[in-house]
């Protein structure tokens, strides 16, 4: 919809990208009051789209995927809880999607690689969409209640 590579041709606008992150900033400023405050937090976090950051997902690898349904008395609930390992390997950003209403997750031949590009929107029903691309052009779309998030540095020892 707006920052992922296939919103934007370079090829002829030179500036693209950045026009692209000014109107996704612009659309989130003006949806913030619909979004969850942690989802929101993620989706405009300062490190987020910041590809000389640790924690930026751009080029982070998939280590952990785990899908969690439960409930009881006919009342089931979804989770999905990933595990990424930082473009610098040197901390883990893990992800919580609570109360997931819908996922789709493409497969890849032979395992992910990293992350290209990812974009936290809202959809029509008011839920939170995450969408990330691999870069070996797998599409994953989650739509949750909420997102939460957050980052463990490895300790390296020096």
């Amino acid at each position: 919809m707006f920052i992922l590579s296939s919103d934007w041709d370079s090829s002829n606008n030179a500036s693209a990208v950045v026009e692209a992150h000014a109107k996704y900033n612009k659309y989130l400023d003006q949806n913030k009051s619909a979004f969850p405050s942690s989802a929101f937090a993620f989706a405009t976090a300062k490190w987020h789209h910041d590809f000389s950051d640790h924690k930026a997902l751009h080029d982070s690898w998939l280590t952990e995927l785990i899908v969690l349904e439960g409930g009881n008395s006919g009342a089931r609930s979804t989770s999905i809880k990933l595990k990424l390992l930082g473009a610098y390997q040197d901390g883990h950003l893990n992800l919580v999607y609570e109360n997931v209403s819908a996922y789709q997750l493409g497969s890849a031949v032979a395992g992910h690689t990293s992350i290209d590009r990812d974009e936290v929107r809202l959809s029509d029903d008011g839920n939170v969409v995450h969408e990330i691309i691999w870069w070996q052009s797998v599409k994953w779309l989650i739509e949750c209640e909420d997102i939460k998030f957050d980052w463990v540095p490895i300790d390296v020892g020096v």
